[in-house]
Order: C-alpha cells, then structure tokens, then sequence
C-alpha cells in the first residue's frame, strides 16, 4: 500500500509533491512510517526468537544479534523523540535510523553468509531405540553405503566426542562446535553423520540426550532431581522441545514412562530371584 501511494505521487506535480511533503509528509506520516517499521522488525524478531528456542541446532552467535538488534530498534524509536528535544524544526530528526541501522542490517546478513555452513535443521523425529523393561541406548554406528565414503576412523572420533566426551550434554552444542573440537570442517562432520549413522546433527544430539534422560529416569537421579531437571542435565535447553521429543519418540509421558518400566524392572527382578 505504501509502495502504491508513492508510485501515484511521483505522477503529481512538483507543487503538489512539495506541498505533500510540508504539509503531510513531514509533520505526519514518516513518523507513522518509522515507528511502523519499528513496530514491525520488532515483531518479527520476537517470531523469531521464539522460533529458535525450538531449534537443537541454532548457534549462540544469532540470537545474540536479532537481541541486539532489537535493541538497536528500541534506541531507534526513541531517536526521533530525543533528537526533537534539541534540534531546530526543521532538522532532520532520524539519524539513527538513517545511518546506523542499514549498516547494522548489512552487516548481519553478511555474518549469516559467513556462518551458513552450519547445520540448522528443525528437531526431528528421535531414532533411538527402547527395549521393554530397559533403559534406552544409543545404537552402536553401522557405516552404511554412502558416495562419497566416509572415513571409520573420523566416525569413531564423532561417537566417541558423544559417548565418552558427552559433548551432547552442552545445551549450546552446534555443528560448527563439535567441528571444532574435532578439528574438522561442519560439512564433513555433517557428511559423516548423515552417511554413517543415517541421521542429522540435531536427531543425533537430541537421541543422546534422549537416551540420557531415559536411563536416568529408572536411577535414584530421578528421586533427587526433577524430570526438566534431568533433562536439562541431558542438553536439552527447552522443556517445550523435550516433552515434544520425548512424546514423539516414545508415545509416553516422561512420568508414564518412569511408571511403565520401573515398574517392568521390578517384575524382573522378582523373576531373577525366583
């Protein structure tokens, strides 16, 4: 609508431009223009930070800069109104606007292209197997056929950094991270994962995570330590993700799974004495 209002005036005469400008523009609708701007980079950054919250994969570096540049367009709200407190009428009033946040702007964009070659993919579904009447485990990695070959060698340091390091257990665990760690590029740790164990980084991490807190919750852990509790312990850093997680993937309730198998495992016990 905007775009459209413009597109007619610049059919208009000058005189009726520059009147546009005096008598409108000036005193009335750029400051509906900004503050809608502001109202609007506003809303889609708080979308998006809650939508990140629901992301294993989603790197520190990027909701530190959409807070700071919410920030930024706080400060860029109140720009207009400091500025008209000191300067003349007829001034310009949106330094800040004008001239900080287009470089901010770029800036994030080319960061993003910079850090692109992460893994940053949704939470999907958990392939962790539960064997009835006993903790879940991490099955051990199989290499499948995959072009091109992967490295045995490179795919057991990736296991190992979960199993023995626990790496999983970092809530703020990325893809470029765990590259790091292993002194490796994101795309072969992505490529190793993918083609060595079939899975993505998120499903992986989250099924070490998942496996972990299941383990836990048939332990004494579970009397000392509350079910988010264990699960933050674990990686997770929403509850939100980890009820979704631990819903999807074993049809249960963190409680109602304490309540089966616990429940199992006594039943065995008694059996083995018997």
């Amino acid at each position: 609508m905007q775009a459209g209002f413009y597109a007619v005036l610049t059919l208009q005469s000058f005189d009726a431009k520059t009147w546009f400008w005096l008598a409108v523009h000036k005193p009335y609708t750029r400051y509906l223009e900004h503050y809608g701007a502001v109202a609007s980079v506003l809303l889609y950054l708080g979308l998006t930070l809650r939508w990140l919250r629901h992301q294993a994969a989603a790197p520190r570096w990027l909701r530190w800069g959409l807070l700071a540049t919410g920030a930024l367009y706080v400060a860029a709200a109140l720009d207009p109104l400091i500025n008209s407190a000191y300067l003349p009428a007829g001034a310009p009033k949106f330094y800040l606007t004008g001239l900080v946040l287009p470089v901010v702007a770029y800036g994030l964009a080319l960061l993003g292209w910079w850090k692109g070659s992460g893994d940053f993919r949704p939470v999907g579904p958990i392939a962790v197997p539960v064997p009835p009447g006993t903790p879940a485990s991490v099955p051990e990695p199989t290499l499948t056929k995959a072009a091109p070959p992967i490295n045995p060698d490179q795919l057991r340091r990736v296991v190992a950094a979960f199993e023995h390091e626990k790496l999983f257990q970092d809530p703020d665990l990325t893809l470029d991270i765990l590259a790091q760690h292993l002194g490796l590029t994101p795309n072969a740790v992505s490529q190793l994962l993918n083609a060595g164990l079939g899975q993505s980084f998120s499903e992986v991490v989250n099924g070490y995570r998942l496996a972990e807190v299941q383990r836990r919750l048939l332990t004494d852990d579970a009397r000392r330590l509350t079910v988010l509790g264990l699960a933050l312990e674990a990686g997770f850093n929403s509850k939100t993700t980890f009820n979704r997680v631990f819903k999807e993937k074993t049809g249960l309730t963190p409680k109602e799974y304490q309540k089966k198998y616990q429940a199992t495992q006594r039943d065995d016990s008694v059996s083995a004495a018997s």
